[in-house]
C-alpha cells in the first residue's frame, strides 16, 4: 500500500476522488461501463479536450493545469487501443467499503450515497468538480455509444 500514492494509474484514492466527483447525485445510477469511460476521460484530459473539440462542445482549458494535457502521456494517448482504467474495480470496492457508493454487480450499476454527495459538496477541489461537471455535460449532450464511437474514429481525425 505504501507505493499506492506514486502509482497514479492504479491509485484507488485518486480514482476514488474522481469517481465521487463524477457521480452527480444520489438518485442517479450509472452503468459500470459509463463510469469506466468517464473516469478514462477524467484521467486523460488531452483526450477529453480533443473529444470536446471534435464534437463542438465548448470546454475551457483553464479548468486544467497545462501539465495535465501537455505531457508524454497525452502525446502517447493517440496510440491507445482501448478505453480502460486499470484498478477500476478495486476503486469501486474501496468506495463501497467506505459507504460512498452503492454497487449492484448483478445489474452492473453504481450510484452515490448521501455521504458521497456531502464529500463532493464540502471537500472536493473546485477544478476537479469543474472537470467532472464538463464530462457529465458531455454525457447529457451525447450518448455513450456516440462518445465511444468518436474515440475509435481513425486516430488522425480526433488526435492532432
Amino acid at each position: 500500500m505504501e507505493n499506492r500514492f506514486f502509482d497514479i494509474d492504479n491509485n484507488v484514492y485518486l480514482n476514488g476522488l474522481y469517481i465521487a466527483a463524477l457521480l452527480v447525485n444520489v438518485t442517479s445510477t450509472y452503468k459500470l461501463e459509463e463510469i469506466n469511460l468517464k473516469l478514462f476521460l477524467m484521467k486523460n484530459p488531452s483526450v477529453l479536450l480533443n473529444l470536446c473539440k471534435y464534437l463542438d462542445i465548448p470546454i475551457n482549458r483553464n479548468i486544467f493545469e497545462e501539465f495535465q494535457y501537455s505531457n508524454l502521456q497525452a502525446d502517447m494517448s493517440k496510440y491507445l487501443l482501448k478505453v480502460q482504467v486499470s484498478g477500476l474495480m478495486e476503486t469501486l470496492n474501496f468506495l463501497y467499503s467506505k459507504g460512498l457508493i452503492k454497487l449492484d454487480y448483478n445489474k452492473n450499476m453504481v450510484s452515490s450515497t448521501e455521504k458521497c454527495q456531502k464529500l463532493v459538496n464540502n471537500e472536493m477541489p473546485e477544478k476537479i468538480r469543474c472537470i467532472a461537471s464538463k464530462i457529465n455535460e458531455l454525457f447529457t449532450k451525447r450518448d455513450m455509444k456516440s462518445i465511444k464511437g468518436t474515440l475509435f474514429i481513425e486516430k488522425g481525425d480526433i488526435y492532432e
